[in-house]
């Protein structure tokens, strides 16, 4: 075990290479590039805070605006492109990656961080989207938000064994990968 964390340490360039390549290759072609990084979920939150607390009434418990409903929204938007990312990117990198995987040399958990490194990149940019929402909206919980931290470990290792298991699947039956999008 120490020495898999040793030899992932030494590939740690690689990894943190690999990640941001990923990110500068998915959006080089697209008219807006980056943008539609953090337009994907804010859109998600504008649509959901417009349709459930304007149109249908929702309200958080206690009373509140509809801003107090829109960071609710915003929070659970966060963990769950976090999840639903990662066990997305996870479930197919062992078929997009094949060639890697019969031709180099190198650790083969190598992959699954670098494609959990992809979703933790979103939900960072996210991250700092809603924090800026929260100052902007005067709705800032100050030292509770850090226990948002320990929520956000445990939802990416839980995204990623169930990715990890997936993926496996996947080599074997092709079809988990698009009954994955109709299950997320």
């Amino acid at each position: 075990m120490v020495s898999q964390l040793a030899q992932l340490r030494r590939y740690r360039g690689f990894i943190v290479g690999s990640v941001l390549r990923d990110l500068t290759q998915r959006y080089r072609n697209s008219a807006v590039g980056a943008v539609w990084l953090l337009a994907q979920p804010v859109a998600l939150v504008a649509i959901y805070t417009l349709v459930f607390s304007h149109v249908l009434g929702a309200r958080m418990p206690g009373g509140g605006s509809a801003l107090a409903y829109g960071v609710f929204v915003c929070a659970g938007v966060c963990i769950w492109t976090l999840v639903n990312e990662t066990i997305t990117r996870l479930a197919g990198v062992f078929v997009e990656q094949a060639h890697l995987l019969k031709k180099q040399q190198f650790p083969r958990a190598v992959l699954p961080l670098i494609a959990a490194g992809n979703a933790l990149m979103g939900c960072l940019v996210f991250l700092g989207l809603f924090l800026l929402f929260l100052t902007a909206t005067g709705t800032w919980p100050g030292w509770p938000l850090l226990a948002a931290l320990p929520v956000l470990a445990a939802a990416l290792l839980m995204a990623t064994g169930i990715g990890l298991c997936l993926a496996v699947l996947n080599v074997f039956f092709r079809d988990v990968g698009h009954l994955l999008a109709v299950v997320l």
